[in-house]
């Protein structure tokens, strides 16, 4: 070994000091985002069990992106495209609903730049209380559909989101959720 330690993986001239062109300084910058997130990858490699391809997609960190990957391979053994989408959407119609209450945050959320709440003049007032009616009607109808199309759909959906666990009797419950939350959301699409 040289004196000083470890050589970095950096391009190098021709007697063997670092390079200063444009295009090795592009390269540091792309080698350090890889051993950036080689570290993720492997984590996740590590974490879910899967191969460094599949590690590297972005759906692979939460469970209803690697229930989709599955159904990939196997159709009857995750979840479908339209059904991932039915979900995110649900996602956000239950964040803005949660957001426009002011409901406290989830028990594993840390919020790291608590401020104190803002007075709303008279007009910011109305806006307010209109996007309020808006979106609790908009969760208020999706709650709905899930509740209509399996009772215990709700809570299959919620693991599945929020906690990010789910066990295999559940997994019936959120396709047929799933499932209903689409068809009405291709219905809201074609009106």
């Amino acid at each position: 070994m040289s004196k000083g330690g470890k050589k970095k993986r950096v391009d190098r001239v021709e007697h063997g000091r670092p390079s200063r062109s444009k295009a090795s300084q592009l390269n540091k910058v792309r080698l350090q985002q890889e051993d950036t997130l080689s570290v993720g990858i492997g984590a996740r490699m590590r974490h879910y069990g899967v191969s460094k391809t599949r590690a590297k997609r972005s759906t692979t960190g939460y469970l209803l992106g690697r229930l989709m990957d599955i159904s990939a391979g196997d159709a009857s053994a995750g979840i479908s495209q339209n059904q991932h989408d039915a979900a995110m959407k649900y996602a956000e119609i239950k964040m803005e609903y949660l957001k426009s209450i002011e409901s406290p945050r989830h028990a594993k959320a840390v919020n790291l730049n608590p401020m104190p709440g803002i007075a709303l003049r008279l007009e910011d007032e109305a806006m307010h209380i209109k996007r309020v009616q808006r979106s609790c009607a908009a969760y208020m109808a999706v709650t709905g559909v899930i509740q209509s199309a399996d009772p215990l759909g709700e809570t299959a959906i919620t693991r599945a989101i929020d906690d990010q666990s789910l066990n295999g009797k559940q997994l019936g419950a959120l396709r047929m959720v799933l499932n209903a939350l689409s068809r009405y959301f291709r219905g809201l699409d074609k009106s």
